[in-house]
């Protein structure tokens, strides 16, 4: 399910940035990059910014399952 929120997020602000550039969005999944090159990070709450943040190790676990196991001990997901 996480790993969905990603893609949505990261589809949105690609959609956002391709609109205000012109241009395609570059191929990465960092959703704080894309937020900052869309020109909405420093729109986004503090609320908003923490969810991008944790959403991150939920895309890598996904793309890159032999990963998983550190990225589990590792995370304290809770999204509130």
């Amino acid at each position: 399910m996480g790993f969905f929120c990603h893609m949505i997020t990261e589809k949105a602000l690609k959609a956002v940035m391709a609109s205000v550039t012109n241009e395609l969005p570059p191929r990465i999944h960092d959703l704080q990059r894309l937020a900052v090159h869309s020109g909405v990070f420093d729109d986004l709450t503090d609320k908003q910014l923490v969810f991008i943040d944790r959403l991150k190790p939920l895309q890598i676990e996904a793309r890159y399952p032999e990963h998983k196991e550190r990225i589990s001990k590792a995370r304290n997901f809770y999204v509130g």
